[in-house]
């Protein structure tokens, strides 16, 4: 089934000339340069505009998915918590399912997997700037088994993504005592001695 038959794909907000934060903003806008590299952002530390009227379909829900249309990834991010008064810009697309027969959680896994990277890659336009048309998203190709199948390959990525932060924790700490240690040795006996006494 084709990704654009069980959810609609919308392109962000479209801002007329450069984007001009006010503190007294009655909108957040979320763009791809706020999204950080797990795909989170932080509702604070987005920038307010003032606009008199919106579409309400401009407005980011929970369980919407993100995709960044532009650039060499083109991942999508989902959306777990509940948000308000939140709206994206373009170039970022925002999916909304349709179908209660697909998850949220499974289709991000199915949309940042490598096979459908690849296909993404097959249909990007432009040279300098390249990025993935609307249609060629909404024409890709979808495949989901059951919604208790969907719900394990979503848990298991979830954890697999756990594991590869704690993984990437665990590997700063570990560079930072070896850098620790090697500098120590690298200092002169009396310099050592002078800071073990000084503890």
């Amino acid at each position: 089934m084709k990704l654009g038959q069980i959810a609609s794909i919308r392109l962000g907000y479209s801002f007329r000339s450069k984007l001009q934060p006010m503190n007294e903003g009655n909108f957040f806008v979320l763009s791809m340069k706020d999204l950080n590299h797990s795909g989170n952002f932080e509702l604070s530390k987005l920038p307010r505009v003032y606009l008199k009227k919106i579409n309400s379909e401009n407005f980011l829900q929970q369980n919407d998915l993100l995709l960044k249309s532009r650039g060499r990834l083109y991942d999508a991010v989902l959306i777990e918590e509940k948000v308000e008064d939140v709206i994206i810009s373009s170039p970022l697309l925002r999916i909304t399912l349709k179908t209660t027969q697909v998850l949220p959680s499974y289709l991000v896994w199915y949309l940042n997997h490598m096979n459908t990277q690849k296909n993404l890659l097959r249909n990007i336009q432009g040279t300098s700037v390249q990025m993935v048309p609307k249609q060629a998203l909404e024409e890709l190709e979808v495949f989901f088994p059951s919604l208790e199948k969907q719900h394990s390959i979503a848990e298991i990525e979830k954890m697999a993504k756990r594991e590869r932060f704690l993984l990437e924790q665990i590997q700063k700490k570990q560079n930072k005592l070896r850098e620790c240690i090697l500098f120590q040795l690298a200092q002169p006996d009396k310099y050592i001695r002078e800071t073990v006494n000084d503890r």
